[in-house]
């Protein structure tokens, strides 16, 4: 079994997905693009940010934690895709440190030393990356254009007060990650941060970089704990992973909001064109009061229709873990018509994105001492960091019961290995 948390057991795949060099670059481009979209070319198609935070609803105390891009910034993102029968669809983009599947070398490894797997992936060149490894260099590059930082700089990974004891062992894992590439690792929530001329301090101890396991969820109960690391970052005396303002961006209104971008022809003509065939239609419930982010037209009337429920997906712009949402076709009327009323006079941001069927795919299972083949739901996730893919994972559901590819539905892990 496969273990992020404490509390948790995953069970792994009998073998990891393979995807050729065709479907590889495909979603590799994709999902750096997407990136890229979302962070460093946002001013391609939002002129003015201030707009933009008012039509995602984002409230006064989480505003000065955004208005920063920081330089010293360490970005890590994953994009979730579902395979359809129209192709590749991206359901998600999270950016941030605290994204899950960081950490799948453990499968790879097992997987490349495994008698009947390890040959098969040699003899047709198919490899896996590290996104934790390729992460923790990235995050070692930016200590060094610090130069502040010791010849063994002190990271700290840092969460809310409230997330223990869960998480103690996606912690450890990360600690044991970044110290075999040269780290000094602390473990500590917020309140045992403070912040001195500038700099930030766990305890005595000078940090140089936080790999910040805390998300804009945790942040809406106490942004005040948030200041050291944010000043310090905002400073430039330490290195973060990843910052406020790109998590922010990662926000499933996001889509919606460059969606949008691509149909009033802002974006180049490949990019627009790769943005249509991927992201499903995304609509803000609300009507947001700028023409620029109403796109073609808002989805709000269209899911009053009967019928709707099994063609739309209602979520809240910024959630986690599949809280809250409404799968349309996993629920009956009457739930999903409650779900959109309450979302519409939500003071919070809430989108609504066309339900992906998912077109299963064959993949091996072992019952007792049988190899079968089941038809599977697949969720292959492609991490990008200082954008560029550095690898991925996957998870995948048995039959094609509508539902989240997600644990509480009977998922299974793995990795996922690429055709050079």
């Amino acid at each position: 079994m496969l273990s992020t948390r404490d509390d948790v057991r995953l069970p792994p795949m009998a073998a990891p997905l393979l995807l050729d060099r065709e479907q590889s670059a495909y979603l590799r481009h994709a999902s750096e693009r997407l990136v890229a979209l979302l962070t460093t070319e946002l001013g391609r198609y939002v002129p003015h940010e201030p707009d933009l935070l008012d039509a995602l609803r984002i409230g006064a105390e989480l505003r000065p934690f955004l208005r920063d891009a920081l330089s010293t910034n360490v970005t890590v993102a994953r994009c979730d895709f579902l395979w359809s029968a129209e192709g590749w669809k991206v359901v998600e983009v999270n950016i941030g440190g605290a994204v899950g599947g960081l950490d799948v070398l453990d499968y790879n490894e097992l997987a490349e030393a495994d008698p009947a797997i390890g040959p098969f992936l040699r003899e047709h060149g198919l490899s896996a990356g590290s996104p934790i490894a390729a992460l923790a260099d990235a995050a070692l590059a930016a200590c060094a254009r610090l130069g502040t930082a010791s010849s063994r700089p002190v990271l700290a990974i840092v969460d809310s007060p409230t997330y223990e004891p869960l998480f103690h062992l996606a912690h450890r894992t990360l600690a044991r990650h970044y110290a075999a590439r040269g780290f000094r690792v602390v473990i500590r929530h917020q309140r045992r941060l403070s912040l001195r001329d500038g700099h930030l301090y766990a305890d005595d101890t000078h940090v140089d970089l936080v790999h910040r396991q805390f998300i804009i969820e945790d942040m809406l109960e106490e942004p005040a704990a948030a200041v050291p690391v944010f000043e310090a970052a905002r400073a430039g005396n330490v290195a973060i992973v990843t910052g406020f303002r790109e998590e922010f961006l990662g926000g499933k209104g996001m889509l919606a909001i460059l969606r949008a971008a691509a149909e009033r022809g802002v974006l180049t003509a490949d990019d627009a064109r790769l943005m249509r065939a991927v992201v499903p239609e995304t609509y803000l419930l609300h009507r947001p009061a700028g023409r620029a982010f109403a796109g073609s037209g808002d989805g709000h009337d269209r899911l009053r229709h009967p019928g709707a429920a099994r063609e739309w997906v209602v979520k809240p712009s910024i959630g986690s873990s599949g809280g809250e949402v409404t799968l349309g076709p996993a629920v009956d009327d009457e739930t999903f018509q409650a779900a959109v009323a309450a979302a519409t006079v939500s003071n919070q941001a809430w989108v609504a994105q066309r339900y992906v069927p998912s077109d299963l795919v064959d993949l091996p299972f072992l019952q007792g001492q049988e190899l079968t083949f089941r038809g599977c739901q697949i969720h292959p996730s492609f991490f990008v960091t200082q954008g560029r893919t550095t690898g991925a994972w996957t998870r995948v559901v048995p039959g094609r019961k509508p539902g989240l590819i997600a644990m509480a539905n009977g998922a299974l892990y793995g990795g996922v290995f690429l055709e050079d």
